[in-house]
């Protein structure tokens, strides 16, 4: 049983050392375009290996969109734009991000 453990403790270690989730997710918004704007800082050194890899916007708990993603231009994160036809005050944005290496973050704001 003991060599069991020791056996999948080797196996996951090098995923649980080379996974991290996002530092932050900054949320902005332009309601006169209706865009929701998002940058998800996420600092590694190899953009087409680890990277964001899923991105997900709810508006008011309602999933407006699911994006995937297999690279990205540089090594401090992801800066994505989205065009939400409907945005409102008081509607409350949600974007939740996960590394394909592991790790995930969510992080919600409150239109004003």
């Amino acid at each position: 049983m003991k060599r069991f453990f020791i056996l999948i403790f080797s196996v996951l270690l090098p995923f649980m050392l080379f996974s991290h989730p996002p530092s932050d997710i900054k949320i902005s918004y332009d309601l006169k375009n209706s865009k929701i704007l998002v940058d998800i800082l996420h600092k590694t050194k190899a953009n087409d290996k680890h990277f964001i890899y899923e991105i997900e916007v709810f508006v008011n708990d309602k999933k407006v969109i699911r994006q995937d993603t297999t690279m990205r231009i540089n090594n401090e994160g992801q800066y994505l734009i989205y065009i939400v036809p409907g945005l409102k005050i008081n509607d409350k944005i949600k974007v939740w991000a996960e590394c394909n290496k592991g790790g995930e973050l969510k992080k919600e704001i409150l239109v004003k």
